[in-house]
Order: C-alpha cells, then sequence, then structure tokens
C-alpha cells in the first residue's frame, strides 16, 4: 500500500487487501484536518505536510529538502506521533542532515515516546545558523553551525532499531 504525501492517506494498488482499520483511520485525518481548518486551532499557522512511514513497520523515517525556502517562515515545528501499541520505552533519534556530505549534520539522541515536538525558529532569516529546541521528557535546545539553508533532511529513527507501526510526523509553520 501507498500514502498520499501531504496527509498519510491510504492509496491502495490491485494486489493490496482493504481493510476497514485503514478506512476508518484515513477518515479520522481527514475529519480532524477538517475540525483543525474550521476551528482555528492553527491560529496562523499553516500545515505544511504530514509524513507517514511508507511502510507498516519501519525504524526510520523522514523527509527530505522539506523547506525549499526558509526566508518565508517565521518558525517550523514538527510533531512526531506514533500507534497506541507502540512501546513507550523506545528512544527515538533526530538527525537532521547538512546539504554538503563532508558536514556531519546534528544528531540528539535519547528522546523519548509517546511523542515529541520539534521547533525550528528561522524568525525569515534562512542564512542564520539553525536554531530552535526539541521538547521531549526535557527541553533540549538544537545547537548547529550551520544555516537552515543548509538543512538537507530531518530524519527520526529509533535508536535501538525498533519497529513502530506507521509513525507520523506532522510539519506546521507560521510566515
Amino acid at each position: 500500500m501507498q500514502f498520499t504525501e501531504h496527509f498519510g492517506l491510504s492509496q491502495w494498488e490491485r494486489s493490496d487487501r482493504i481493510q476497514m482499520d485503514d478506512f476508518n483511520a484515513d477518515n479520522a485525518k481527514i475529519d480532524a484536518a477538517l475540525a483543525a481548518a474550521s476551528s482555528g486551532w492553527l491560529g496562523r499557522s499553516e500545515i505544511i505536510c504530514i509524513l507517514r512511514s511508507s511502510t507498516e513497520l519501519t525504524s526510520s523515517w523522514g523527509a527530505s529538502n522539506l523547506i525549499q525556502d526558509w526566508n518565508e517562515w517565521e518558525y517550523v515545528a514538527a510533531l512526531v506521533s506514533y500507534q497506541e501499541e507502540d512501546n513507550l520505552n523506545t528512544p527515538l533519534r533526530l538527525w537532521i542532515t547538512h546539504k554538503e556530505p563532508s558536514n556531519p549534520g546534528l544528531i540528539i539522541n535519547s528522546l523519548t515516546l509517546p511523542g515529541y515536538l520539534l521547533v525550528f525558529l528561522p524568525w525569515h532569516n534562512g542564512s542564520m545558523n539553525m536554531r530552535g529546541f526539541v521538547i521531549s521528557d526535557r527541553l533540549i535546545p538544537l545547537p548547529s553551525n550551520f544555516p537552515f539553508s543548509k538543512i538537507a533532511s530531518i530524519q527520526f529513527e529509533t535508536a535501538d532499531q525498533t519497529k513502530l507501526h506507521a509513525p507520523t510526523v506532522t510539519f506546521f509553520g507560521a510566515k
């Protein structure tokens, strides 16, 4: 089964076995997105995209070239969530890669589930060194010596290679 790019909705192929649970999960996402849009819970923020793993079980997922122009954004946030049946004790790792292969990028280890919020603060200046924070079981600053414009990808993985059930990352921000 494949999933849509922005909201992670099911896209079946002829060989897929269609399940009622997949329809219900898709309808819940659509209902939540419509409710959020009509209630204004994001304020002046907007959903950039919703990433869902392309496989049912995975230990890593993420996005490349997610933000084309960091100068447009005041802030960008990523909310990581997962299925209820996954282990709450599974540590996560955040890996922000650099566009130049010689730069190792930034790795933050041992983030804890049940989820966390990653916040970037470019304040309309993509050439500024990356800054922001992660909220997990503690507040972790994002120290970096490279600018937002050099971010190649944002990857998430389980630190112990435990496979999670279709983890989701919702990216949103304010221009």
